[in-house]
């Protein structure tokens, strides 16, 4: 499914994200943990530690995520999944 396609969450792409140069750039179809931290916006909370977070909800299942030579990977799928399922809270 590409970005511009109307995805089964009911929101039309693209998406898109901050880069790491304070500008903004698509959101990827697959994001490392650093990559969704820039795109849940974690990282302008003032959390000490970003990386907790998205362990915390893991953990608890609000967050689906992949392994992929060990390191965790998410779909923008699973992330917007993951806000919906906050919003519902």
């Amino acid at each position: 499914m590409s970005h511009n396609e109307e995805n089964n969450f009911g929101l039309a792409g693209p998406h898109f994200m901050p880069d790491e140069n304070g500008g903004v750039q698509p959101a990827k179809d697959v994001m490392t943990d650093e990559e969704l931290i820039r795109y849940l916006r974690i990282d302008t909370f003032g959390l000490k530690n970003e990386m907790n977070t998205l362990r915390y909800y893991r953990r608890t299942g609000k967050l689906k995520s992949s392994k992929i030579s060990n390191r965790n990977v998410t779909t923008i799928e699973q992330a917007i999944e993951f806000l919906k399922k906050l919003q519902k809270n």
